[in-house]
């Protein structure tokens, strides 16, 4: 366990694993309380990582970074090596999620210097990242913190304002501004929600706020997508299920629906309301579960449906305002797809590949912390599913999502031939 310290006073204890050391606790006093902190540790070092800190910025001001002893480190800011380079030594492996933006965090403080006799103020963000869920929008937003000049807005990522047909409203725009993140004039806001993309109010809301901001869209192979976040939703919500069960309810939304065409959602209800249900309370909740389940696939299907969002955006900004990025280029190299990113916002170039470690064990990329140790993400992220469709379940998807892709790749310029 280890506290992170905050305007002296202790959050929430995260937990991490990594790879040795027995465990071993420390007492930390802040404001005459002592507080002890269980730091369990994996691995040949005495310590994971010292210098890991918060995003907390109150008026203009940054938390100080605290180590797990309790003393006040230096930020060591250094304007003089631009590459980023955060050190060749490797100090063993930490598997924790929370940990991945911590240490981006820590990484973006070290390298950038604040510009003198300047305040840092809460802005509108320059940058927005739309989508889709299940695609790696996180571990997008938590590797882009590393760059000096970006600072993404968090607690939380995902934020809804742009669904509501309020932001013209003076009161509204206020209190968006007060849940930005701080920035200085060299740097930009950057937010997320994976929603955004597929949200009929979003394009025409965020066009009212600013009409050259410039937005991300991240995509996934349809299909990968869909059942990604199918078991994704029902897994967590539904842990007694196993595989061969959820496997089975995405056969029997596909079973009920048409393959082609916008009318393709309105079969299934059809069936259910024709339903007699003048039986047993029994049956009755299963009609009921059964349509709740059948709408939520609809709503997940959606989500890998990319053309018709796409066109809705094009409505209200230039083709040139929207970068696209596929998933799997950002897993198979994510830095070359940030130092991407950088160009694509006129932003400094301080991205290093150096900065982004591949982990075997886990097959993901993790992130190298200023004193070597490789911070990763958990089981939680990049999980394998293992969902086995039958080849009739598959051609039934990719029958339904051909139209579609087809017609994004003529919006976009851009062919994923794997999709196909």
């Amino acid at each position: 366990m280890l506290t992170y310290i905050t305007n002296s006073a202790t959050s929430l204890t995260k937990s991490y694993e990594g790879i040795g050391l027995p465990k071993h606790f420390v007492n930390i006093n802040l404001d005459g309380k002592g507080v002890k902190v269980n730091v369990k540790v994996k691995g040949n070092e005495s310590k994971l990582t010292r210098d890991l800190q918060v995003d907390n910025t109150e008026g203009g001001i940054q938390s100080e970074n605290v180590n797990v002893e309790g003393d006040i480190i230096d930020k060591g800011i250094n304007d003089g090596n631009d590459n980023m380079n955060v050190g060749k030594q490797n100090r063993g492996t930490i598997f924790n999620d929370s940990l991945v933006y911590k240490t981006a965090l820590d990484i973006h403080n070290h390298f950038y210097k604040p510009p003198k006799n300047q305040a840092c103020e809460k802005r509108y963000p320059k940058c927005i990242l739309l989508g889709v869920f299940k695609c790696g929008t996180r571990e997008l937003m938590d590797f882009i913190s590393v760059h000096p000049n970006i600072r993404i807005k968090t607690n939380p990522y995902e934020y809804s304002y742009f669904f509501k047909g309020d932001v013209e409203n003076e009161k509204s725009r206020d209190q968006f501004l007060k849940n930005m993140p701080c920035v200085y004039d060299d740097q930009i806001s950057f937010m997320k929600h994976a929603g955004y993309y597929s949200n009929v109010n979003a394009p025409k809301n965020i066009q009212k706020m600013d009409k050259n901001l410039k937005m991300i869209l991240m995509v996934r192979e349809p299909v990968q997508r869909f059942i990604s976040q199918v078991w994704f939703r029902y897994g967590r919500r539904h842990s007694h299920l196993d595989l061969s069960q959820v496997t089975k309810m995405i056969e029997n939304s596909l079973n009920v629906m048409p393959t082609t065409s916008d009318a393709i959602f309105t079969a299934t209800n059809e069936r259910f309301e024709s339903t007699n249900v003048q039986t047993t309370s029994k049956l009755k909740a299963k009609v009921r579960n059964l349509r709740k389940n059948y709408i939520e696939m609809k709503a997940m299907l959606r989500y890998s449906v990319y053309d018709e969002p796409f066109e809705r955006y094009l409505k209200y900004f230039d083709r040139d305002q929207i970068l696209v990025i596929e998933s799997e280029d950002f897993k198979q190299n994510p830095a070359a797809v940030l130092q991407n990113i950088e160009s694509f916002l006129g932003l400094p170039k301080r991205i290093n590949s150096d900065t982004y470690v591949f982990n075997e064990e886990k097959k993901h990329y993790c992130l190298k912390a200023l004193n070597g140790t490789n911070v990763c993400y958990s089981d939680i992220r990049g999980r394998k599913y293992n969902v086995d469709l039958t080849e009739s379940t598959k051609r039934k998807l990719k029958d339904f999502f051909r139209p579609h892709n087809e017609r994004f790749f003529s919006l976009i310029g851009t062919r994923y031939a794997h999709w196909n």
